[in-house]
């Protein structure tokens, strides 16, 4: 699944972890740079030397200067259609002002290419361009002008789910409420008009329509009782949900696929909280999707599963009866769902356990939620144990964030049930709990962890825990398991994204040597996955090299390119995590996540 590992087993916590860690893990905040003072080239102006610099962030003109030239030509030159796509999705990222007459011209080129041209419609919607809405929105509904766009005599469908993911990035994008509306307009005709989208389309109309909350207008009329119609969803924030409630209710007028990914863009929109968003509005989707769960609605599981975690995103900490009912929900989810609404729903009552509310108590429902999770990494059957381990690590990963305290209690459970771990797979699950909550007194016994077991994927794990806690002490046993680690490319890569998280100033440079002597291909993609991750720009060079280098193998150049986009990418919100996060990837369509890899999740 292109940026994410292979995993088989759909209910395995890897899964969730791999659509969900950008937050986590959250690459634009690392900084590997050397700082040297007493520098000659830096001064502050009266006398003072400054700390000089070496490595780090790549600045914006080291991006234009060394990147964007290597990006176009990859573009320009062609390759592997993984390499050309990810060569499109990386100069998206770039970005900029500067760069968009450039950047545009050759991404509406492909447009017209067969192969590549789904790419290029998701990468203009990337670009973030209001300019670019028309183009899209003529691809996304098939008129006469998005044919002539893309020089056929009709546009594929494959092309306008790509279109119309575009519309949602543009419209994420854009302060301009204008231009919002009129692309909530676009993804209601492709919901709405017979004939005029499949089951596939209409899901990548719903997913985008989540990126594109509406403002608030003050007297609109609004019912939230999940039943009426609404003429014109995209006038009003209350008009849009409303339309959405509806549309998430009617189980005989829409198909399931799409209704379950409607769960996730009501709680998207919630979430959003625009400005004078009145509190029926929360209260009233809170209802639909906590009915969805009771047995009498007989809905089905894909419907559940969307509807927990899209309760992960409504729900709040603090003592509103709705986001108590929320909590209850969620918890009652955990113990008497179906398998996967069972796991997915302990990390929803994570997040909603670890959101502050409003009021004088915004954290009044966490030790109730972190009681629950409590008994289910206790009681739950063994298989599901690790998930309320990963949420246990979710819930202390925000209340750390928020400067709260966390539980000595769950840090102490979390590190009996490490050590007494005998799966490979509970034993990462674990380790990565361990770093999400910074416990520093796990971090001996995730070293011999390491140590003692062999199965590369647990080592790998608990090595980026170790990472996520951050514990400098942990920097040295780390860079020995990444120098010994030379046939085990998953552990290199994540030990070495660990160093990152560190701030390891020499991680870089270790990486690009182990990159220069390997002649494993596996071993080079992987390096060079980790060097995207860490983002330093002593690294530019060595990914360059690689896109031009005779007899590179074209999986080892499509990781290059693809870091290369993470190295030039300075959002701290990447436009995948907005599409990913909560996402029910077991709703698949073929162009938004799927085993084949074909979707958009999957670039």
């Amino acid at each position: 699944m292109g940026q994410y590992e292979t995993v088989e087993d759909l209910t395995a916590w890897q899964l969730w972890w791999e659509f969900n860690k950008d937050p986590y893990l959250r690459f634009a905040h690392i900084n590997t740079a050397d700082s040297r003072t007493g520098s000659d080239d830096f001064f502050l102006g009266t006398g003072q030397r400054d700390a000089g610099r070496v490595g780090g962030r790549a600045s914006r003109a080291t991006i234009q200067a060394k990147v964007k030239p290597a990006l176009m030509q990859a573009v320009e030159t062609g390759g592997s259609l993984g390499y050309v796509k990810g060569a499109m999705l990386a100069i998206a990222k770039i970005g900029g002002e500067e760069n968009a007459r450039d950047f545009e011209f050759v991404l509406k080129y492909f447009l017209t290419d067969d192969l590549v041209g789904d790419t290029a419609a998701v990468a203009l919607g990337v670009l973030g361009s209001e300019s670019l809405y028309p183009l899209l929105r003529d691809v996304a509904l098939d008129t006469k002008a998005g044919r002539e766009i893309v020089g056929n005599d009709v546009v594929g469908e494959r092309q306008r789910a790509f279109a119309a993911y575009g519309l949602g990035l543009i419209g994420q994008a854009t302060a301009d409420a204008d231009v919002r509306r009129r692309i909530v307009a676009d993804l209601v005709v492709l919901l709405e008009t017979p004939g005029m989208a499949t089951e596939d389309l209409k899901v990548a109309a719903m997913v985008a329509m989540g990126l594109v909350p509406l403002e608030v207008v003050e007297g609109t009329a609004a019912c939230y009782c999940g039943e009426c119609e609404v003429a014109d969803p995209h006038t009003s924030l209350q008009a849009q949900v409303t339309y959405l409630m509806r549309y998430f209710t009617a189980k005989k007028e829409f198909d399931t696929l799409v209704r379950a990914h409607t769960a996730t863009t009501l709680a998207r929109l919630i979430e959003a909280q625009p400005a004078g968003m009145p509190a029926e509005l929360k209260m009233g989707v809170a209802e639909v999707l906590v009915d969805s769960l009771e047995k009498s609605a007989r809905e089905p599981e894909v419907i559940r599963e969307s509807a927990v975690l899209a309760l992960g995103l409504v729900g709040d900490a603090d003592d509103d009866p709705v986001d108590g009912w929320i909590r209850w929900a969620l918890n009652r989810a955990a113990g008497h769902g179906d398998p996967m609404q069972k796991r997915y729903a302990l990390v929803a009552l994570a997040q909603v356990g670890s959101r502050p509310g409003r009021g004088d108590a915004p954290y009044a429902g966490t030790p109730s939620a972190r009681k629950d999770l409590l008994h289910h990494l206790a009681h739950a059957k063994k298989s599901v144990k690790p998930w309320a381990g990963l949420a246990l690590g979710v819930m202390g990963f925000h209340l750390h964030e928020a400067g709260q305290p966390l539980s000595s209690d769950a840090s102490l459970a979390l590190r009996t049930a490490l050590k007494s771990s005998k799966s490979a797979s509970d034993l990462g699950a674990y380790g990565v709990a361990c770093g999400l909550r910074r416990d520093a007194k796990a971090q001996a016994l995730m070293l011999a962890k390491i140590s003692a077991v062999k199965d590369e994927s647990a080592r790998a794990y608990t090595a980026l825990g170790l990472g996520l806690l951050g514990n400098r002490a942990s920097i040295e046993p780390l860079q020995t398991l990444l120098a010994s680690a030379t046939d085990a490319p998953q552990l290199q890569e994540r030990a070495g994204l660990a160093l990152g998280l560190l701030g390891d100033t020499t991680v870089a440079m270790e990486l690009v040597t182990l990159l220069e002597q390997t002649e494993s291909a596996e071993t080079r993609a992987s390096i060079a996955k980790a060097l995207g991750f860490i983002g330093d720009q002593r690294s530019i060079d060595a990914l360059v090299a690689l896109l031009t280098r005779e007899g590179v193998a074209d999986a080892t150049r499509e990781r290059a390119v693809v870091a290369l986009g993470y190295v030039a990418d300075s959002s701290l919100r990447s436009w995948r995590s907005a599409l990913a996060r909560n996402t029910n990837y077991r709703a698949e369509t073929p162009t938004l996540t799927s085993g084949e890899r074909t979707g958009i999740l999957d670039l």
